[in-house]
């Protein structure tokens, strides 16, 4: 313990001596800096009623003076509008003083209206507090005065001004740093991470990881997924500066889609290789890897070069710590939530996410000996993945030897198309780029899509020849279609064993267990089993059955890892390739951009959702591919009145009800004569702050917060009592104001530090920061500057403090524990069962999608319709994923609720979150293997007429079992033993595989077909049933999943 500790300070220390600590040192300079000029007799004395003056450190907290200028000037921004919305609820409010009803009532509306706001995220925090904080004082200044006294309205919005001009004056003056720098940096940081990734990636696929790589590997994962919600927040904070630079709002929208785009397909690959690691490995091994290892290191080779140029094209250094960032940790806190339930796993997140900065050692050591295999050929084919100690790494960028790529026979002219790309995406690239220089430097990009082309031929010449060997299928064994072979008898399908619990095929108890009692003669009961032992009913399975299924499942195994990893790297090096265009040959003159303009003539969320602005349903998409007329429900008034309802009843206005019902609860205690004096004398105007930030969505949420609000405001109160009391009567001043400030200040660094570099205690630093500064001024105004020497002293001052908080939080917790409370826990539940219903929406849209783009009979959907609906397709998988980041931090505040009789599984909440990730990026990577370009005829003869029976069959269980796990997490129902996914998925599986891989290797006997196998047009089609069928195998987790949280229907009727 002691030796942690002497850790932690030593880190901190270097972090205060370090360029790190810049952004604190601002804040600190700011919040000090006001105090400074409240102590100051001539500034106090501007003010008519000095004890508004408290109101400027909300704005000097939140206004974000140690963040970029952009950030800077959005805080301040959305700060002052909720300034002048209150004034408005101000105004009315103070008007209706004599009608303390009427005030109740419209304070209620107003603090609904900003609650909804609230509830957006944490950018519009402020504006949404100091909204409903204003209007309050319009409650509270009227009945003190009797009247509405615009002069109180003055006050308290010039002392949020002066608040917002000391932030923007310390924010521009002292190191400014502009956001577009900073989101520069950031690019240059997140491809730094998606170079190294990519690299261990590709260690991985070659089965050379070493344990400490794998480690990396599972923290860079962390990182990517933060990298990915981070970028979207600096072009937000970019989006309103006005900077002289090379690049405009539309140049770095692109380059923030194209590297959101490359991180989902590193993600897809990460899932798919975690998820393949350890199966099935032999055919990989044998046949696969060895022929592909010289043309894959070249590929490797190149995406090093082009990343280094790219970043610096870019001409932004990373940060120092890349962990660290201001804001960064708010990402990182969000994926650390998820867990694992590999132990293995477990242990190497466990050994790297400790302390930040030993992470970035380690990351820092394995990306420069990473650099140091790829830029000198260490990583040597078949190698066992041994540490290299590099002795210089190359970060010049273009310093590879360009002779290093001769092996390849390069051909330009060859290089614009993918031989499995179905519809590259398009690129504008400026017309000055054929006068750009022939050096080096620009050998890599020019040779990246042909070395990818060389890769790719290498995975389908050896796919074909493990075609027309058979040894994906079994040559000569069965070359039957089973898909022509009669259903077996109900004898035979539904055959079933005793098997006891300690036998390998038992499923531990996880399905119907029952004790021999005599009357099991309808089961095959095998001789000399205890009669007392508890046994399970397992389907007897022949040993054709076996040896097929096993034969199949590791055929499938083998080519959904090559080609999983074959499609995402497609997708990864055309992002790649059109970010080094972007990068290198946009505008070279510098010119003066105001990125708001831009921002409004060119909305960069647009390009970064690549989808339809208004969601299609599924009946209109289905329409559109068959070329139909499709006609919306029209909808009386009365349905619409229903919507509304419906509104009105969802989490988010429950929750903003809920908060205007407090906040006037509490309005109540000075609206009622009766506690009126009470609330006035003990100054009870701050439990208005309270109750809205101790407010959530969420039980959980509230009970974490409540603990960072009494350890927060606590600690404020106490230290400021304990500054007052330090220097009381000292050097001539009733409280000595310099005596003050400077113990203050190493106050204020420790909770500045904790406000931007540990976001999770955000609501604890926070009120730490404002209540001490709310007792020093009122205290100062109150016996310095009016004399007033009859007023509280700091004990009764610190006393009644802690009462506002207490009453607040009664207020709060009545409220969330007993008004319509919403556990996290059922917030979660429902989630991820609307999640389930999503997919399972997107899975029937992307059903019809392939039968309308590889049709079995007629002609194949218009190429519009076909654009339209894969415009949506990607719409709803960006939504979808970001609901899958959006439910990590709901596990956490899940967790927190305490609920001792029924303890909270996080391992199947994790297990639902992880696989329905993978089934997404299956489903994914399907409808890029579909694309808009049409198959060949002699494809969708061969292999789409012939298999449709498999895929009607798939669909329909495809869309039982999502409904039937979906319904059960909403429901929290039972599934039987026995479900759709499992059954289905035991025999078809399989068969799919036993017959595609019999068309396809008499499909490779042909010339024509080893063209299409050569071409990439059979990969897209073989790539896209290896995907839909293996949805169902990770169906059937989530089946498994449900069964041991709501337990087996036939458990609980008996």
């Amino acid at each position: 313990m002691p030796s942690q500790f002497v850790k932690s300070l030593s880190a901190f220390a270097h972090f205060a001596f370090s360029r790190r600590s810049i952004p604190v040192f601002k804040a600190v300079l700011a919040y000090i800096l006001a105090f400074v000029l409240v102590f100051l007799r001539k500034f106090d004395a501007l003010s008519k009623f000095p004890a508004t003056l408290t109101s400027m450190t909300i704005i000097l907290i939140a206004g974000g003076t140690g963040k970029a200028v952009g950030a800077c000037f959005q805080a301040v921004a959305l700060a002052l509008v909720g300034v002048g919305c209150g004034s408005v609820g101000f105004v009315i409010l103070a008007k209706l003083v004599h009608a303390p009803v009427a005030q109740g009532f419209v304070f209620a509306v107003i603090a609904y209206l900003f609650a909804l706001v609230k509830t957006r995220g944490l950018k519009w925090f402020p504006l949404a507090l100091l909204a409903i904080l204003m209007s309050f004082n319009g409650i509270y200044t009227s009945i003190l005065v009797g009247k509405f006294e615009a002069t109180y309205l003055a006050e308290y919005v010039k002392a949020y001004c002066w608040g917002a001009a000391i932030v923007l004056t310390v924010n521009i003056l002292v190191f400014p740093i502009s956001s577009e720098r900073e989101l520069r940096r950031t690019l240059v940081v997140s491809l730094e991470h998606i170079s190294t990734f990519s690299h261990l990636l590709a260690k991985g696929y070659t089965l050379t990881l070493t344990e400490e790589e794998r480690s990396v590997r599972d923290q860079l994962a962390q990182s990517i997924r933060a990298d990915f919600g981070y970028l979207r927040q600096k072009i937000d904070e970019t989006s309103i500066e006005i900077n002289f630079s090379r690049f405009s709002m539309n140049d770095y929208t692109d380059f923030v889609a194209r590297t959101r785009a490359m991180q989902l397909a590193l993600i897809t690959v990460y899932s798919s290789q975690v998820n393949f690691e350890k199966k099935d490995l032999d055919l990989f091994k044998n046949e696969f890897l060895p022929s592909t290892i010289r043309s894959f290191t070249h590929l490797r080779r190149a995406i090093d070069t082009t990343m280094r140029e790219t970043c610096a094209a870019l001409g932004g250094q990373p940060l120092d710590i890349s962990s660290t960032q201001p804001g960064y940790a708010e990402f990182m806190d969000v994926e650390k939530q998820i867990g694992t339930d590999d132990p293995g796993q477990l242990s190497r997140q466990d050994s790297v996410t400790g302390d930040i900065e030993n992470i970035d050692a380690r990351l820092n050591s394995v990306a420069q000996r990473l650099a140091m295999e790829v830029g000198n050929g260490a990583s040597t084919p078949g190698g066992t993945g041994s540490v290299y100690t590099p002795t210089a790494v190359a970060s010049t960028p273009g310093s590879d030897n360009p002779s290093d790529y001769m092996d390849a026979d390069f051909d330009e002219a060859k290089e614009a198309q993918s031989p499995i790309s179905p519809a590259p995406p398009a690129v504008t690239v400026d017309a000055q780029q054929k006068n750009r220089s022939s050096g080096s430097s620009g050998m890599c990009v020019r040779t990246l899509r042909r070395l990818f082309n060389n890769f790719s031929e290498d995975q389908h010449q050896i796919l074909t020849k493990v075609l027309i060997s058979g040894k994906l299928h079994g040559e000569g064994e069965d070359d039957s279609l089973h898909m022509h072979d009669p259903l077996p008898s109900l004898s035979e399908m539904y055959r079933y064993r005793v098997v006891p619990l300690t036998d390998p095929d038992a499923t531990s108890g996880k399905s119907i267990r029952r004790r021999l009692n005599g009357d099991e003669s309808g089961y095959d009961t095998p001789a000399g089993i205890d009669s007392d032992a508890f046994y399970e009913l397992c389907r007897e399975k022949t040993d054709h059955e076996k040896k097929s299924s096993e034969m199949a499942t590791s055929s499938h195994h083998s080519l959904t890892r090559v080609y999983s990893f074959l499609f995402a790297m497609e997708q990864f090096v055309g992002e790649l390739e059109h970010l080094y265009k972007a990068t290198r040959w946009c505008a070279t003159k510098h010119g003066l951009h105001i990125h708001l303009f831009e921002s409004i003539h060119r909305p960069h969320r647009r390009s970064l959702e690549m989808g339809s602005e208004v969601e299609m349903s599924v009946p209109e998409a289905v329409a559109l591919l068959e070329h139909r007329p499709y006609t919306r429900p029209k909808q009386n008034l009365w349905q619409r009145w229903e919507q509304i309802e419906l509104w009105f009843r969802s989490p988010i206005s429950v929750f903003a009800a809920k908060t205007a019902g407090a906040v006037t609860i509490f309005a109540i205690l000075i609206l009622h004569p009766v506690p009126r004096p009470w609330f006035i004398s003990f100054g009870l105007t701050g439990g208005a702050l309270t109750i809205v930030t101790a407010l959530n969505p969420t039980l959980g949420q509230s009970l974490v917060t409540f603990l960072f609000q009494i350890l927060g405001s606590g600690v404020g109160y106490l230290w400021a009592a304990i500054l007052l009391y330090i220097f009381r009567d000292v050097g001539g001043y009733r409280y000595n104001p310099y005596g003050i400030v400077a113990l203050l200040v190493p106050y204020a660094f420790g909770f500045m530090y904790i406000f931007y570099e540990k976001p999770q205690y955000f609501v604890a630093a926070f009120l730490a920061l404002n209540g001490a500064g709310t007792v020093l001024i009122v205290e100062w105004v109150n016996v310095e500057y009016l004399h007033n020497t009859h007023y509280d002293s700091p004990a009764l001052r610190m006393g009644k403090s802690f009462t506002t908080l207490g009453v607040a939080l009664t207020i709060v917790g009545t409220f969330q524990l007993f008004i319509l409370r919403n556990p996290a826990r059922r917030t979660l539940r429902k989630r991820i069962g609307a999640m389930l219903f999503a997919q399972l929406s997107y899975a029937t849209l992307l059903q019809a999608y392939g039968r309308a783009a590889m049709p079995t009979e007629g002609d194949r959907a218009p190429d519009a319709a076909l654009r339209r609906v894969e415009r949506e397709l990607k719409h709803r998988e960006l939504k979808l994923q970001a609901e899958l980041i959006d439910l990590r931090p709901l596990v956490a505040f899940a967790a927190a609720e305490p609920q001792p009789g029924r303890p909270f599984r996080t391992d199947i909440v994790n297990n639902f979150l992880r696989t329905s990730q993978v089934i997404l990026d299956r489903l994914r990577e399907s409808r890029t293997a579909i694309g808009t370009k049409p198959l060949p005829d002699i494809l969708l003869q061969n292999f789409t007429k012939k298999l449709a029976p498999y895929r009607r069959r798939n669909t329909q269980v495809i869309q039982l079992a999502f409904f039937l796990v979906a319904s059960s997490i909403l429901s929290k129902s039972a599934l039987p033993k026995e479900t759709p996914a499992e059954l289905a998925q035991a025999g078809q599986t399989g068969q799919v595989m036993h017959d595609i891989l019999i068309l396809a290797a008499q499909h490779a006997q042909t010339e024509e077909g080893k063209e299409t196998i050569r071409s990439g047009e059979f990969t897209r089609y073989f790539h896209y049933t290896l995907c839909i069928t293996s949805i169902l195998e990770h169906l059937k987790i989530i089946e498994k999943s449900c069964k041991e949280r709501f337990g087996v229907l036939e458990d609980k009727l008996l």
